[in-house]
């Protein structure tokens, strides 16, 4: 069934795919298909959101169909587990701009946000909440401000679950707060929730120390989204910001991610060094750099990594810095020039010794 719709899916890239694809022949056995039953179904709406996100063209011809339109009409069924199916797959569509602008059209957004304001009432609210979590998330995603200020119940959900002992309630909410903060006007509306945030990251703090791996691990990216500032964005109060956030996660913050950058798992090392590209963007980051024992030997040592995935992703925290403007005030000229030459280098440089074979030997 998966290479199936990966076969469907990649027809769906070109305009002459679509036109087979939707097709009225393929229609009619996509609805035959359909009726099989409702795993078939929803296998068959799993891979119409896929193609949905591939462009605006794939979206209109998948709504055409009228294929798409009975997704959108299993929310507004009594049966629980079927909204919740059909909303976990529409909350993949929020993560495209083309895709919300739909929904918004389609009155889903309405809807989901009048479920979300009865959940208190709905007895099987609690398994409607994941669901609807990562559905405003994506909403969130693109209009922060909005969602933030207009949508009190899913702000309380967001920050609720990052305590929750539901480890798939947990790693929702830790994620939403990580696309919520991706942008500046994110990072601006997560800041005005005031003591709420500031709670939230410590909670993030300990997942960061202390949670499984792989929800250890989408901690850390949230701390990179949270933390990271553009050159073009970087203003002294969004600058006060990012520093203020990082150093709620930890007693010592700065040693809590040197020890994740040691740890033998190629994953972790490679999320904690996307937590370091983001502070190497910025002077007070680069500052914890320098005076932290050791670092600017780490960062200079090629032997640190062993894999490709670390060697390239340490390898941006070297270009970050070879390429700041205010790096040289931080690290001083002399150290700097050994940055940008590794980073000529490149992240799989290997220093070459010459041998001399001798007559005899």
């Amino acid at each position: 069934a998966n290479l199936a719709s990966k076969i469907l899916i990649n027809l769906g890239r070109t305009h002459q795919g679509l036109a087979v694809l939707f097709s009225n022949q393929m229609i009619h056995c996509l609805e035959q298909v359909s009726n099989i039953s409702d795993t078939v179904r929803f296998r068959v709406y799993e891979m119409l959101i896929q193609i949905c996100k591939l462009s605006l063209a794939a979206l209109e011809n998948t709504h055409n169909s009228g294929l798409l339109q009975q997704l959108l009409n299993e929310v507004h069924k009594d049966d629980v587990l079927i909204q919740l199916n059909a909303i976990e797959m529409l909350s993949d569509l929020t993560m495209v701009d083309h895709g919300l602008v739909y929904l918004d059209q389609q009155g889903i957004v309405g809807k989901l946000e009048s479920m979300m304001g009865d959940l208190d009432s709905n007895p099987l609210g609690n398994l409607l909440l994941p669901g609807l979590t990562k559905f405003f998330g994506g909403v969130a995603r693109f209009h922060p401000k909005e969602v933030c200020s207009s949508n009190k119940t899913f702000v309380n959900s967001v920050f609720e679950g990052l305590s929750s002992r539901d480890l798939t309630q947990k790693s929702i909410s830790v994620q939403t707060v990580g696309f919520i903060g991706e942008s500046v006007e994110g990072k601006m509306a997560l800041d005005k929730l005031g003591n709420t945030m500031i709670h939230g990251v410590k909670l993030i703090g300990t997942m960061v120390r202390e949670a499984p791996s792989e929800l250890r691990i989408k901690a850390l990216d949230t701390v990179c989204s949270i933390t990271k500032l553009q050159i073009a964005e970087q203003t002294d109060e969004l600058q006060k910001l990012t520093e203020k956030w990082f150093n709620l996660l930890s007693n010592n913050s700065f040693e809590t991610l040197m020890s994740l950058v040691r740890q033998p798992f190629t994953d972790l090392r490679c999320s904690a060094h996307c937590v370091l590209q983001s502070l190497a963007l910025q002077p007070w980051g680069q500052t914890l750099m320098n005076n932290y024992p050791g670092f600017t030997e780490f960062l200079l040592d090629r032997s640190t990594e062993k894999t490709k995935e670390t060697k390239e992703s340490k390898f941006t925290v070297i270009r970050t810095i070879a390429e700041s403007p205010t790096a040289v005030d931080v690290f001083g000229q002399p150290y700097i020039v050994q940055v940008k030459a590794m980073a000529l280098q490149g992240p799989f440089f290997v220093q070459t010794q010459s041998e001399v074979a001798f007559e005899g030997e």
